[in-house]
């Protein structure tokens, strides 16, 4: 296996994150600066877990996290560091999505949305075709994931582009697995229960409200 490139975000970098497996990248990151935008990385680096205490020793712990994307942890972690030159203004759908699925495994949704909310939109208009089937969907479990502000809207306006066939054309796709159900129902019925869309939104703030209280 190759070396893993080395990303410094901290000149005073405490801890260090391994990320990837075949092209994995190192970050030397700030604990203190992980822990106040994610409570996942609070935790981690409080007082019960092994790394919290090596940084409080003065020990520099390496935490390998294999599973993860490299590309979309750089994004977020120079984000969260500061380190904003090579971030885009814009972001391509497929990347947009795998940072959102990080962003919502490592509960930092917050802290990123000044650059999220701005990568959320509706995908440009255009003739329909599996490609426009599918960004719509990459745009939606975006938006659902980060609970951006637009999300019931670009919902309305899905149904407006959807054809008939894309929940097919969803379901043979990776990430589009992870839209949830009563979502794919309601676009299938039209858009007409907004029932669905409050409680789709819902579920999600309940699930940051649990991780709230676990970490405390």
């Amino acid at each position: 296996m190759a070396e893993p490139s080395i990303i410094y975000l901290d000149p005073e970098a405490d801890a260090t994150l391994q990320i990837g497996k075949d092209e994995a990248r190192e970050f030397h990151v700030s604990s203190k600066t992980l822990a106040l935008a994610s409570p996942y990385f609070a935790a981690l680096f409080g007082p019960n877990f092994k790394e919290g205490i090596a940084t409080r020793s003065g020990e520099k712990p390496c935490i390998a996290l294999e599973d993860d994307d490299p590309g979309a942890m750089d994004t977020i972690l120079k984000a969260l560091h500061h380190q904003c030159a090579d971030i885009p203004l814009e972001m391509e759908l497929k990347e947009l999505v795998q940072i959102a699925i990080h962003c919502d495994k490592y509960d930092c949704i917050k802290a990123m949305k000044p650059w999220t909310g701005n990568w959320c939109r509706f995908p440009q208009a255009g003739a329909d075709s599996p490609q426009k089937m599918e960004d719509i969907g990459l745009a939606l479990l975006a938006a659902c994931l980060l609970r951006s502000a637009n999300f019931e809207t670009m919902t309305v306006h899905a149904t407006k582009h959807l054809a008939g066939d894309f929940a097919s054309i969803w379901a043979n796709h990776d990430q589009l697995a992870r839209i949830p159900e009563k979502l794919k129902a309601t676009l299938v019925g039209g858009g007409n229960s907004h029932n669905g869309l409050l409680i789709i939104h819902a579920s999600y703030l309940l699930q940051d409200e649990n991780r709230r209280i676990s970490h405390h």
